[in-house]
């Protein structure tokens, strides 16, 4: 089974205790809201070590927990969740995730710009967001 296929943005997958991934007994398990925050301007936004963590914080919050140190991005720390938009779930992520059993998702982590930056006028205020990359994230089976 190709993973990365399978584990489309906000879908939610069950991952088994032999391997088997199935997205058939998934129902009434949510993915957690993702919100990230950063500072300067939202056209050179900067996720600073306090906004991961206050994202890690509230995914944990919601029953989720971020798994970091997969990306292979230049410059990334090990301590940071965020996958570059060019990677994808595969080679040793996807391995992590056949022998971690429990629930899986992938999502997207989107920038908002705030009410009092230039650029939430710009595009009329409708809010629309960056993609400043993606996550996994894994919730144990209940």
């Amino acid at each position: 089974m190709d993973l990365n296929a399978f584990m489309t943005i906000d879908h939610v997958v069950h991952v088994h205790s032999d391997g088997r991934v199935t997205d058939n007994d998934t129902q009434g398990i949510y993915a957690p809201e993702i919100t990230c925050d950063y500072s300067g301007p939202f056209a050179a936004a900067q996720i600073s070590r306090e906004h991961i963590a206050d994202m890690v914080a509230s995914v944990k919050a919601q029953g989720w927990t971020l798994s970091a140190g997969w990306s292979g991005a230049y410059l990334t720390r090990g301590d940071d969740p965020i996958m570059h938009a060019s990677e994808f779930i595969g080679g040793a992520l996807a391995d992590h995730i056949r022998e971690t059993p429990g629930y899986w998702v992938a999502l997207s982590v989107e920038l908002y710009p705030s009410e009092s930056d230039p650029e939430h006028e710009s595009n009329g205020g409708n809010g629309e967001s960056d993609a400043a990359g993606w996550v996994v994230a894994h919730k144990e089976e209940v």
